[in-house]
């Protein structure tokens, strides 16, 4: 072989040499692919199950107690929203690196979207699983500079032979049963999660028929005049009697319509029913009052429902003002700027807007001075604490002092005896709502 020869040669076996190294790192990348999420680096679902169902053997070998964790930060759709989906990117980043500090690599997994999971022992020898939850909780709200959101942990401690499967389920049950929490918090499962669980799937399959063939009726609830006592609006409400579960308790189906971005079926079909009312009575020839709707967090995801409630009302032929819209503390969250938009917007277009369950949250006073209502509604725990000794009389009338010169009306809910409605008559209230005045009840026709 001359060296002309032995040079091809060479670069011939030199290529074919690059050839298989870019291959294997293709094999291997595609591996990865399968086996790692993109954007976090944590083992897929799949993945994790198999490497879960081994290091569950291996924790119960050590004589100790295998735990799964559900997790979901809480709030992620709105904080896409506000600050973009980079930004979100970088959270999730961040919180996949503080699970792998926690746990390991091998041992964490991100789901999907916001949820992710983890696999660890019940007992440390020198850290126990409480506490390491809690610093868990401490590190998250300091992640990505402080721009977080809150984490929601179901706890499940599988048993002896026990499916990956079937821990994981348990632990999401755990931590579904957590999912109207604004705050970073952590549950244990619990056998009594099973019954809410199933009751559970049964809304979801039958919201539809239970709207259709109304197992779901609107009861109304009267507002009045605090000075005179005259009916000024009503509240609309859902009631759900079924045919196979009896009463379901709005605690039961409300929550869980919420997570599950269900809940516009039922609070657009409270919305029909409400202009139906009206409709019959403005053609009978019988007075009207306003009716308030409420509204809830996903309500305004997915769909633009200012226009969709706009539409309806204009369909039936109703005044906007015959509508108010009640919106809770708790759907403003961090999206100061966005709800700002869509109150501006109910507002601009002719419907009044209430700022629903005031003081049941901690940050009620940053959002009024934010976000402009026509009226605030006072949460029933103001009437609780008027019984309870002088610092609630105090506390509720200073409040209602502060609204009267934001020039806002107020109502108070939850009256429920005369010497609560003349306290608040005497400190400026505006209207009153409780069971003093009326329960709520359906609508019947009058004939």
């Amino acid at each position: 072989m001359d060296e002309g020869s032995y040079i091809e040669d060479g670069r011939e076996n030199g290529t074919l040499i690059t050839q298989a190294l870019n291959w294997a790192l293709h094999e291997e990348s595609i591996l990865n692919a399968g086996h790692y999420d993109e954007l976090t680096g944590l083992p897929s679902l799949t993945w994790f199950f198999k490497l879960c169902d081994a290091r569950m053997s291996e924790i119960l070998g050590e004589g100790k107690k295998p735990v799964l964790l559900y997790m979901d930060l809480n709030g992620m759709k709105f904080f896409n929203h506000r600050y973009g989906f980079t930004e979100g990117d970088h959270l999730l980043k961040a919180f996949a690196g503080t699970l792998e500090k926690h746990f390991g690599k091998e041992n964490s997994c991100h789901i999907f979207a916001d949820r992710f999971a983890a696999c660890t022992a019940e007992d440390d020898p020198e850290d126990n699983l409480e506490n390491r939850l809690c610093a868990l909780e401490d590190e998250v709200a300091g992640l990505n500079g402080g721009n977080s959101l809150p984490v929601r942990i179901g706890v499940y401690s599988a048993a002896e032979n026990e499916s990956v499967s079937a821990a994981f389920d348990r632990a999401k049950m755990a931590c579904d049963s957590i999912r109207q929490t604004d705050v970073s918090a952590y549950r244990f499962y619990c056998t009594e999660m099973h019954d809410a669980f199933r009751k559970q799937q049964y809304i979801a399959a039958n919201i539809d028929r239970a709207i259709r063939e109304k197992w779901i009726r609107v009861y109304y609830q009267p507002i009045v005049r605090a000075k005179d006592g005259t009916l000024c609006d009503e509240e609309a409400l859902a009631r759900w009697i079924d045919p196979t579960e009896g009463f379901l308790s709005p605690a039961d189906f409300i929550p869980f319509l919420e997570e599950t971005g269900l809940i516009y079926k039922l609070d657009l079909f409270v919305l029909e029913e409400a202009l139906a009312k009206i409709r019959s009575r403005q053609e009978a020839g019988l007075p009207v009052v306003p009716q308030s709707i409420n509204l809830s967090r996903s309500d305004f995801e997915g769909r633009d429902i200012v226009e969709e409630i706009r539409r309806r009302v204009d369909a039936a032929g109703v005044s906007h003002d015959m509508i108010s819209v009640e919106i809770t503390e708790s759907i403003i969250g961090s999206s100061f700027e966005y709800m700002n938009a869509q109150v501006k917007r109910f507002r601009d277009n002719g419907f009044a807007v209430w700022m629903d369950d005031f003081g049941s949250g901690y940050s009620a006073l940053d959002v009024l001075q934010s976000i402009e209502f026509d009226l605030i509604k006072f949460d029933m725990s103001f009437m609780r604490k008027l019984d309870e000794g002088e610092n609630g009389k105090i506390i509720l009338t200073e409040l209602m002092r502060m609204a009267s010169r934001l020039k806002l009306d107020t109502i108070c809910e939850g009256v429920e005896k005369e010497e609560h409605a003349a306290f608040l008559r005497e400190i400026g209230c505006s209207r009153l709502q409780g069971y003093y005045f009326g329960k709520p009840a359906p609508y019947e026709p009058e004939k």
